[in-house]
């Protein structure tokens, strides 16, 4: 161990911590049953954009969008990653059931929070939102509730279907989706049919955002 002069001129040890150094220590995480019940009111949201932006302003209008009737407490845990801690099971609800939410023409990926998972490793997944897709000028007979999930997972994940799209033909299907958003959403289905045909349908998204692929 190297030895050095302080200011009084008495020597002292230069701590080399290069020497004998340990690279981890090991702790015991206790579990607690009272965790997951608090986590069950919050949600991780993640503003899907590589531009800067306002966090406090970000927090603030999402509030005000939202604006729960049992109140509200954001923090910004990460780079363009917050938690969002509600009061009441309701108002999660109404905020997820709305999905998807934006902010200067930015998506909110919004997650629930995953016990046991730090925040920088729920960010890196964090790559999926919901959109309500419509797909127009479908067959007479392309309006079962099957057909409509087949669709939708061509193009994503299925969610839901709109509850006008379940009763008689419409010019159009409107569903909802999770989709990969570092990847260019499709702009075409084509049907293969049994009888060696082809049908193309144009999709359009609503509230289309700025994404960055």
């Amino acid at each position: 161990m190297a030895m050095q002069s302080d200011c009084s001129g008495s020597k002292v040890k230069r701590l080399d911590f290069s020497e004998n150094r340990k690279e981890s220590v090991v702790v015991r995480w206790e579990d607690y049953e009272d965790e997951q019940s608090s986590l069950s009111l919050c949600l991780v949201g993640k503003l899907w954009t590589i531009r800067r932006f306002n966090s406090n302003a970000f927090m603030k209008t999402m509030e005000m969008i939202w604006n729960p009737k049992q109140g509200l407490e954001a923090k910004e845990i990460g780079t363009n990653l917050f938690l969002f801690q509600f009061y009441h099971w309701k108002d999660m609800e109404r905020v997820t059931e709305g999905e998807p939410w934006f902010f200067e023409k930015c998506v909110v990926v919004l997650n629930p929070v995953i016990k046991g998972i730090q925040p920088s490793t729920m960010a890196e997944s964090m790559t999926h939102a919901p959109f309500w897709v419509r797909v127009y000028d479908p067959p007479f007979e392309g309006v079962k509730e099957s057909r409509i999930r087949t669709l939708a997972n061509s193009l994503g994940t299925y969610i839901k279907t709109d509850e006008e799209c379940k009763v008689g033909w419409t010019r159009s299907i409107r569903f909802k989706a999770l989709m990969e958003l570092r990847e260019a959403f499709p702009d075409e289905i084509t049907l293969e049919r049994g009888d060696a045909k082809t049908i193309s349908l144009n999709v359009k998204y609503e509230k289309l955002p700025n994404i960055c692929y």
